[in-house]
């Protein structure tokens, strides 16, 4: 089974984990896969995503693509003309300090972590691949 299919056909991230661990077998001798786990931005998310990244871990180096919303910067940095704004502006605030705390425990848990708007993912994925590369983690 190819490891796309795996994926796919898993109900939850643990049986994904699973079987995508099954289908691309051991890392190369001497070194590691790259393993990019793309997540959605909820950091509600990262309980599940924390026993995956240590399953993970033993035979890949795993990097955690994590897009920020781009309203999240224009809330955070509205100014506070009224009190919806002010609440607006407080929920920006606690919002992006949970993503903090979140990609905190990612780190923790030995992943990667790349944390950029949706615009920028595709040149930012191919500058920490190469970065990674040319420090031989691969």
């Amino acid at each position: 089974m190819r490891w796309a299919d795996a994926l796919s056909t898993a109900p939850d991230l643990g049986q994904a984990v699973a079987a995508c661990s099954a289908a691309l077998g051991e890392a190369p001798e001497g070194g590691f896969d790259l393993l990019c786990a793309f997540v959605s931005p909820a950091h509600e998310d990262a309980d599940d995503l924390l026993p995956a990244i240590h399953t993970l871990r033993r035979r890949h180096l795993v990097l955690v693509a994590s897009t920020r919303e781009l309203a999240l910067g224009r809330l955070r940095d509205q100014r506070i003309s009224d009190h919806r704004a002010a609440l607006e502006v407080a929920a920006a605030h606690r919002y992006l300090a949970a993503r903090r705390q979140a990609h905190a425990a990612v780190l923790g848990a030995g992943a990667l972590i790349l944390d950029v708007e949706p615009p920028a993912l595709p040149l930012a994925l191919v500058a920490r691949y190469l970065d990674i590369k040319r420090a031989g983690r691969l």
